[in-house]
């Protein structure tokens, strides 16, 4: 039983020489993505927005981003041109949190009719200050 173990390791062990040796950067991490300098005032500057972002969900949505002359029974439309749908701000909060960040707030404002499509354009409550 012992042999037959060590010829599985051997095999396991040329397996993985195989990959590394035919895959230059099998184990690297991607170089190609050019680092962010941080420093004090960009630490401020992100945390600022992050902060301004979070508050659309949790005290209200930027009264400049929507049109009130655009409402549809209980909502107003979001007119802001960085995101015209649903999948848009999402996308748009993914590049400001991280993904599991912006599925939470997405999905908890769907869940709770906070945002909708309404024939492709993303309108929000206009109950959203009372969340």
């Amino acid at each position: 039983m012992k042999k037959k173990n060590i010829i599985y390791f051997f095999i396991l062990i040329g397996i993985l020489i195989v990959c590394f040796i035919t895959h230059k950067n099998f184990f690297s991490v991607e170089k190609n993505i050019p680092a962010e300098v941080l420093n004090d005032e960009r630490v401020t500057e992100l945390y600022e927005e992050a902060k301004e972002i979070y508050s659309w969900f949790a005290i209200e949505f930027p009264y400049e981003s929507l049109n009130y002359e655009e409402i549809k029974g209980h909502y107003i439309l979001v007119d802001d041109n960085r995101f015209l749908t649903i999948k848009e701000l999402k996308k748009y909060l993914e590049h400001k949190f991280t993904k599991e960040i912006a599925e939470y707030l997405i999905n908890k404002q769907v869940k709770n009719k906070i945002f909708k499509e309404i024939d492709g354009k993303l309108y929000i409550t206009e109950y959203h200050r009372w969340w």
